[in-house]
């Protein structure tokens, strides 16, 4: 306690042009550590080739991975299959507008990742299905921008959908072809 009022004795001493120095040094460490946490909360989940949907060009995705293996189109829609650890079902990266819309990442089998890997990082899914096609469950993280599918019983990831960051109800409206089984290639 004696040390605490000596150090402020100390302060109070001090001209008024160090007083206001130290003031400003001490706010800019605490507005540092606010945008720290802000930027850690706003931090989106792009581990496929950093490709960012709604900033990435369909562009930019050519000039980074090559041609692609295969391609479609549904109206304004484009999709660019790229090879994966699976031989019937490339990466998708699918875009409009020249923008990247959404990336699906199959993730390779040898060695398995379990959901585990990503819930550490991620936290708590904001959305999670139940159990469709054989035990497929995904995790939904609208605000994070990915959604990941797992096997219920052996927690190994198969796919990552990679989209713009949104809330849960707009990701549910948007995504819903990838929530319903009949729809899914086995997963999503």
């Amino acid at each position: 306690m004696i040390k605490n009022k000596v150090f402020f004795q100390k302060i109070a001493s001090l001209p008024l042009v160090w007083k206001i120095l130290i003031i400003l040094v001490l706010f800019s460490f605490f507005l540092y550590l606010i945008n720290l946490y802000l930027i850690k909360q706003n931090t989106q989940y792009f581990p496929w080739n950093n490709i960012q949907p709604n900033t990435t060009t369909l562009d930019e995705v050519k000039n980074k991975l090559g041609d692609p293996i295969s391609t479609k189109t549904n109206g304004s829609q484009v999709e660019y299959g790229y090879k994966s650890s699976y031989p019937s079902f490339p990466n998708q990266v699918v875009g409009e507008s020249n923008k990247v819309k959404f990336v699906r990442e199959w993730v390779p089998i040898d060695p398995p990742k379990l959901i585990t890997e990503y819930t550490q990082t991620l936290g708590e899914p904001e959305y999670t299905t139940n159990a469709i096609d054989e035990g497929f469950i995904m995790y939904a993280y609208p605000s994070k921008g990915v959604a990941i599918d797992f096997h219920n019983t052996t927690k190994e990831v198969f796919h990552i959908l990679h989209f713009q960051r949104m809330s849960t109800q707009q990701f549910i409206q948007e995504y819903q072809q990838f929530l319903s089984s009949e729809n899914s290639q086995g997963a999503f």
